[in-house]
């Protein structure tokens, strides 16, 4: 699986963590269903406005969240865009704001990112995170932020690619500082260690691409630590590699070999 693919997996899992999508099932009556038949579905519950529709709209909107990550999954992404691009409808409903308005933008700015249409990526993403700081959403800053950052690296744009990095290192970073402490309140959906460690990692390959070597040795480092300290060996091992092939790029071969044989060690 390509880093970009595994931080869209990781994505998804916080995202799906974090709304409860997790925990309900797809729409009653839903299989053979089409994603059209489930949007007029959802139309004609929406336009009646009757609070006892409630339960079934949270089961359609869970459903087609649920049918775009399948399809983004498939390589459907164009599909998979058409999907989330309804789910705002629900959102923007005072009955659902529970389900977070900036979710499908977000998802919709990843799905983009993997079309490699990095300025459609960059704008939803931009959408994504005016809402969760409007609305105080530091988990989902902290997303958005990311996705920013891995738009601006694939565009080449380095230096903004670090200043959204920074900020989603920031977050996990206090986030686990409050966790430690006992203070976090309420679920973060956020898988703090993992997302420290993607977090140092993109920021040592930002840095690596502008020539500062010794910033992106000493993220890198930071990132191997990090698995460690959650005891990843797969983590361990893949930034072994990375720290390898970062020393075999800038010629420092005797500290490429070193690097390669610690993670012979582990595989």
């Amino acid at each position: 699986m390509s880093n970009r693919s595994k931080v869209f997996a990781y994505t998804l899992a916080i995202v799906l963590g974090s709304t409860g999508v997790g925990a309900i099932g797809f729409a009653e009556g839903a299989i053979g269903q089409s994603v059209e038949d489930k949007k007029k579905e959802a139309d004609r519950l929406l336009q009646q406005g009757a609070p006892q529709n409630s339960r079934q709209l949270t089961r359609l909107y869970i459903d087609l969240l649920k049918q775009g990550i399948q399809q983004y999954q498939s390589g459907e992404f164009e599909a998979a865009i058409q999907t989330w691009e309804y789910l705002p409808k629900f959102s923007f409903s005072s009955s659902f704001s529970f389900l977070r308005e900036e979710l499908p933008l977000e998802l919709l700015g990843n799905a983009y990112l993997a079309l490699n249409k990095y300025g459609k990526a960059i704008e939803y993403y931009e959408k994504s995170l005016m809402i969760a700081r409007q609305k105080s959403n530091f988990i989902g800053e902290g997303r958005s932020s990311s996705g920013l950052g891995s738009a601006y690296f694939y565009m080449g744009d380095y230096t903004k690619a670090i200043k959204y990095y920074e900020r989603y290192l920031e977050i996990v970073q206090s986030l686990k500082e409050k966790l430690k402490k006992g203070t976090a309140v309420g679920d973060l959906g956020l898988d703090y260690p993992q997302g420290e460690g993607i977090a140092l990692s993109n920021l040592g390959m930002a840095h690596k691409a502008l020539g500062n070597y010794d910033t992106a040795i000493n993220y890198y480092e930071k990132s191997l630590f990090s698995t460690r300290e959650r005891r990843d060996l797969p983590g361990e091992e893949k930034m072994l590699l990375d720290i390898g092939d970062f020393y075999q790029d800038i010629g420092r071969y005797h500290k490429a070999i070193e690097s390669y044989e610690k993670s012979l060690e582990i595989a």
